[in-house]
Parts: structure tokens; C-alpha cells; sequence
């Protein structure tokens, strides 16, 4: 098993980092500083003890299907799950009033992390779970919310998000999942029926209860995404008086066998084999998807602490192997045999890690901060700012950080060589579970094309330029900052920058009738754009260490990290940024003159063949 400990001090520089150094913006009011450390340190010791060895054990002891459609885990994981409850980690970022703890997400953000770095397929249920409640909270009836979500904030009866069907992945306009009124059980009740598939955490005995939220269509629906409904299915009827009745008429009829993420079981889920599954709308009728986004974009921000986990545990695991594992001579050894870390290649690639990892997590949790705005007595032009913002990085936190994930687990099983690839080690699991981060909730490609469609010819690139004044702001700061190595990633920023304003500019200018050569680069605009706003937060943290001007003082360890992955980040990182924007203006054009390879293969490949 490969190791992880919390890296505590980090994580909460990061938190601090988000707000500018203010802790009182980080976390909810009635909480001090001193209190949320407390709440962080006990979440690792969770995390470390239980979570941790689980995620070795449910990488060969899978969840077992049923003939009666009924899945059950192992002894210890359900064991896991049970503390999990009990301490009350389900409903950290949720209201008090339903019996959360009522963090902010930015103060939830570091918790998720940790549950993501050491087991990421025990983190897809609570994580998800969160994001089924906002949606209840944002779009349900009161009287759904009294029932259902006090019971999901406690993680007694978690949540689940079911849209993809066999034909209807990426494309939602094709889902085909029915719902009929029925009126003899009165207003806002419907009869569910169906098939979904990849559905995360669809059917398990980890609790008692399982609520599943339900993309559907209405017999008079219009066609196409217009027509999506969303509807309320809970695994188990509940009485009036909130008690467990009977099954529902929903059914698990597979288990999908994985690369990865074996601990989490992914269902193929049939609605309505007996008559019709009951259901209750959430919302208004065909509002479905604007219901259910409320849970995608969590989702896709969630992934961003995700990958930022699993690198975190990639980059621990690289560091401890390089430092004990002896191969090779170091002239500065004597000849001496001397272990890996002293060879420069190695070192690089460890600092790579490194860097990565501390500009994904600030990234993302500068974007927590952001989830935060929407919801704060700001006035309505910051909230309107905080929106804005929060749409355009999403793509580029799910996307940029799920491929860096992959990227870090790819080079630690590297560093690791041969011992990498035997399963004893811990890293291949790394490598196979780190993989579908790309994949789910919308692969980099629909990430991609959501930036560049959506987010920048669609808002006219208004978005990029208030990022834009953003990272300028930091890039002239750094420049007049007596630490040399900053003030040289200072001038390195501003030049990313303007490379990528430029490639921005060139988007902007295909508009909506040229867009097939931009969005044929989309996926390398967005990882330009992913390098510079994740050197952006990363060197605004080690700003704000050296400094010292935040509410607590940076730890000088992590400082000096800070600075040394900042300085490397902007020679390394931000110095191929010209390259993906130079390459984001000219090779969209060569993708649209290969047109007959395409055609051809589409001839000879292709349905009618």
C-alpha cells in the first residue's frame, strides 16, 4: 500500500490562501481557526486509519451482485462507512438545521481531499451525496426536503445522480427513461421507468436507505434536453411519519467490472421491471437538467479535489520510494551507490509532482472560495462576478487537474520502475484509479469544448479578461518582491498570460460560424489555460508565505516548499504555455484540411459498412 499523511499545515495555508490570508472568510463564522484545525487534524486520523487501508483491501474485495438484485460489501467496508457516519463527516458542508456541520465548502474542501487521496472510491459516495443534497436544497419541495434530506446530510440514506443510459451518454437529448403522473397518490407523484447505467454508489448495504435523483421524460415532454424532468426515487417508500416501507420497484441487474475504483460499485440500474417505480418531481416539469446541474457542477468541481488527492498521494509515494530505494552512483557521493532521489532527472520529476499538486489544490480551492461568494451577503455585482468566474474555471478545474492526476500516478509508477508495475506496491492502483477521473462527469474533451464554446466565444471572452486582471495583479506584485526567484516567476506569469490572452483573442475571433478549428484544439487551450491559473494560485501562495501578511503565519518548511515549486512551476510549467497557445492558433486548421481521412474511415468503418 503506498503511504499518506494529511499534509495538515499545507491544506490549511491553502484554505487561508484562498480568502488572501483571512481564515474568518474561511470557514463560517461561528467557527474559530483554532477549531477547524482540530476538525482537519481528527478528519486525517480518520482518513489515515480507516479510510487508507480500505482502499488496498476494496481494490481486490469487491462488492458482490445478487440474484435479487442486491449488492453487499465487505465487512470492512461497511465497518468504515458505519465511523464515517458516526463522526458526522457526511453533512460537513451541509446546513446545521438539517444536522450538518455548516462549513463552507472551502472549509469542506480540504476534508474531501483527504478522503479522495487516500481511498477515491469511498470519497464518490459522501462527495456525491453532497451534491444530490444542494440540489434537493436548491429545487425540491419543502415537504421533499423535510423528508428526504435531514436523513441524507446523516449519510443514513445517500444519494445518487442517474442520467446516463446505454444510448444516451454525453448527448443527454437521447435519454429515453419514462415518468407518468399518478395522480391517485396525489400532485408531484409519478411512476419511474427505465434503464440507467454507470451509476456510482447505485445499489450497496453500506446504508439503510438510498435516494436516487432521476433524469426522465414526461409523456408530452419536448424533444431533446427541453423535455428532461428531474424526479426523486428513493430505494426504500417512505411513510409519511419518515419511516422505511417497502422496496421500490427499482432494481440493480449488474455490477460493470472496472479498470479502477473497484471499492465503489457501479450499477446498472432498471426503474419500473413491475409497473412503474415511484418517484416525485423535483422542481418544475421539463426543468430537469437546470435542476440536476446544481449536483454536475459540484461533481466537476469535486473532481478538482479529487485529482489533487490522488496526486498528493502519488507525489508521498514517489518521495518516500526515491529516498530509500539505492541505484545508481552520484559523483558527489564518492561513486558511492547513493538512493534515486540524488539524480537530477529523478529530482525533476519529483519536484514536478510537487508543483503540481500545489497548484491544483490551490486552484481548486480558490475556486471553493468562489461556491462561497454565491451564497454571502455580498452585494449582487460580486455574486455576479463570483458566478461568472466559477463557470469558466470549472471545465478547467475538472479538466486540467483529472489529466494532471493521471499525468502524477503515470510518474510515480515511473520513479518507482519496475516494482511500479507489480500490484504489491500500491502504485498501479494509483495508475487504474486515477484513470476514470478524465472520463466521468464529462470527459476533457467535453470539458474542453464547454471552455471554448460556452465560456469563451459565448461570453466574448468577458470571463478570461476579468481572470485576466486577476493574474496580472499577482504577476506585478511578484515582480516587485525582493525574493529573486519570485520576482522572476512574476515576469514568467505575465508572459504566459499574454500568450494565453492571445490565444483567447484568436478564439474569440472563429465565433460561433468558425468554431470547428477552435474547438479542434479546444482540449490544448485548456490545459494553457490550466497551467496558467494553476501557476497563478500557486504563486500567489508563495506571495502570501513569504510575505506575512496572512491572519497566521506560513510554516518557513512550507515556505521554502512553496517557493521552490512556484519557481519551478513557472520555469518548467508556465514556460511551455507559448507552445499550447502557439499551437491552439495554428493546428485547428490542419485537423479541419484532414477532412477526407476522416470521411474515409467513416466509408470504410462506419455503420453501412
Amino acid at each position: 500500500m503506498t503511504p499518506y499523511v494529511a499534509p495538515l499545515e499545507a491544506l490549511a495555508f491553502a484554505v487561508a490562501t484562498a480568502t488572501n490570508g483571512n481564515p474568518r472568510l474561511a470557514v463560517k463564522e461561528d467557527l474559530d481557526w483554532e477549531t477547524f484545525q482540530g476538525i482537519l487534524a481528527a478528519n486525517a486520523r480518520l482518513t489515515e486509519d480507516i479510510l487508507l487501508p480500505l482502499s488496498r483491501h476494496s481494490d481486490t474485495t469487491h462488492p458482490v451482485l445478487h440474484a435479487d438484485g442486491k449488492v453487499t460489501t465487505s465487512e470492512a467496508a461497511r465497518s468504515a462507512y458505519k465511523q464515517f457516519i458516526d463522526g458526522g463527516w457526511p453533512g460537513a458542508p451541509l446546513p446545521v438545521e438539517l444536522g450538518g456541520l455548516g462549513l463552507t465548502r472551502l472549509a469542506w474542501a480540504p476534508l474531501a481531499e483527504m478522503w479522495n487521496a487516500a481511498n477515491p472510491a469511498f470519497a464518490l459516495c459522501p462527495v456525491g451525496n453532497v451534491g444530490a443534497v444542494d440540489a434537493l436544497l436548491a429545487s425540491a419541495s419543502a415537504t421533499i426536503i423535510e423528508r428526504y434530506a435531514s436523513k441524507m446530510v446523516t449519510g443514513t440514506w445517500p444519494g445518487t445522480m442517474n442520467i446516463t443510459e446505454p444510448q444516451a451518454g454525453s448527448d443527454l437529448s437521447l435519454i429515453r427513461a419514462r415518468a407518468i403522473p399518478d395522480p391517485s397518490r396525489g400532485p408531484g407523484h409519478y411512476r419511474i421507468s427505465g434503464q440507467k447505467i454507470f451509476i456510482t454508489f447505485g445499489e450497496h448495504d453500506l446504508a439503510e436507505n438510498i435516494v436516487h435523483l432521476v433524469l426522465a421524460r414526461l409523456p408530452d415532454a419536448p424533444a431533446g434536453v427541453k423535455g428532461l424532468s428531474l424526479f426523486l426515487v428513493p430505494k426504500f417508500l417512505v411513510g409519511g411519519s419518515g419511516a422505511i416501507g417497502e422496496r421500490n420497484d427499482v432494481r440493480c441487474v449488474a455490477l460493470e467490472n472496472k479498470l479502477g475504483i473497484h471499492g465503489s460499485p457501479t450499477a446498472v440500474m432498471v426503474y419500473g421491471e413491475m409497473g412503474g417505480a415511484q418517484g416525485f418531481l423535483i422542481g418544475e416539469e421539463n426543468q430537469g437538467l437546470n435542476a440536476m446541474f446544481v449536483m454536475m457542477n459540484l461533481a466537476r468541481f469535486s473532481l478538482g479535489l479529487q485529482g489533487t488527492g490522488i496526486a498528493e498521494r502519488a507525489s508521498q509515494a514517489a518521495f518516500s520510494y526515491a529516498a530509500t530505494r539505492i541505484q545508481g552512483r552520484h559523483k558527489a557521493s564518492g561513486g558511492k551507490a547513493v538512493a534515486i532521489i540524488h539524480h537530477p532527472g529523478v529530482r525533476r520529476a519529483l519536484l514536478n509532482l510537487q508543483a503540481n499538486t500545489h497548484a491544483a489544490r490551490n486552484l481548486t480551492y480558490y475556486s471553493a472560495s468562489l461556491i462561497d461568494a454565491l451564497g454571502s451577503p455580498a452585494s449582487t455585482a460580486e455574486q455576479q462576478e463570483a458566478q461568472r468566474l466559477l463557470g469558466f474555471l470549472t471545465p478547467i478545474v475538472k479538466g486540467w487537474i483529472s489529466e494532471m492526476a493521471v499525468d502524477s500516478t503515470n510518474a510515480a509508477l515511473q520513479i518507482f520502475g519496475g516494482a511500479g508495475y507489480i500490484e504489491d506496491t500500491g502504485v498501479a492502483q494509483l495508475v487504474r484509479d486515477a484513470r476514470i477521473t478524465t472520463i466521468y462527469e464529462g470527459t476533457t474533451t467535453i470539458q474542453a469544448n464547454d471552455l471554448v464554446h460556452r465560456k469563451v466565444i459565448g461570453d466574448g471572452g468577458a470571463a478570461f479578461a476579468l481572470m485576466a486582471r486577476k493574474v496580472m495583479d499577482t504577476a506585478s506584485r511578484l515582480q516587485a518582491s525582493p525574493a529573486p526567484r519570485l520576482c522572476r516567476a512574476g515576469a514568467q506569469l505575465a508572459a504566459a498570460l499574454s500568450q494565453v490572452t492571445a490565444a483567447t483573442d484568436w478564439i474569440v475571433r472563429q465565433g460561433e460560424d468558425r468554431n470547428e478549428s477552435a474547438l479542434a484544439v479546444a482540449e490544448a487551450y485548456l490545459e494553457a489555460c490550466g497551467r496558467l491559473f494553476g501557476g497563478w494560485r500557486l504563486l500567489h501562495a508563495a506571495l502570501l508565505a513569504q510575505s506575512g501578511t496572512a491572519a497566521f503565519r506560513c510554516p518557513p518548511s512550507l515556505a521554502d516548499e512553496l517557493e521552490a515549486c512556484s519557481s519551478y512551476f513557472a520555469d518548467w510549467q508556465l514556460s511551455q504555455v507559448e507552445g499550447l497557445s502557439s499551437a491552439v492558433m495554428r493546428a485547428g486548421a490542419s485537423v479541419t484540411d484532414a477532412d477526407s481521412l476522416f470521411e474515409e474511415a467513416v466509408r470504410r468503418l462506419g455503420p453501412a459498412a
